[in-house]
């Protein structure tokens, strides 16, 4: 018939983010888009950023980076 199959494509892994209040404040005090910067470098390290670097010149963000364990690189 002229068609070709493929080896099924995996589905990225998907994952629901259980926010604490703290991190419901803390996102309030640095806005959405930082929450999202923030969240997604939090998903990457597995919630365990100790040693990890995290590139920012935004000072609200890296105060927050800074309080979930990061070593933020100005």
């Amino acid at each position: 018939d002229g068609f070709k199959t493929r080896p099924p494509v995996p589905v990225p892994r998907v994952r629901a983010i259980d926010v604490p209040g703290q991190h419901i404040e803390l996102a309030a005090a640095i806005g959405p888009f930082h929450a999202l910067q923030l969240g997604a470098a939090l998903v990457v390290c597995d919630d365990d950023p100790e040693g990890l670097e995290l590139v920012t010149l935004d000072d609200p963000l890296a105060e927050a980076a800074r309080r979930e364990r990061f070593r933020v690189i100005p």
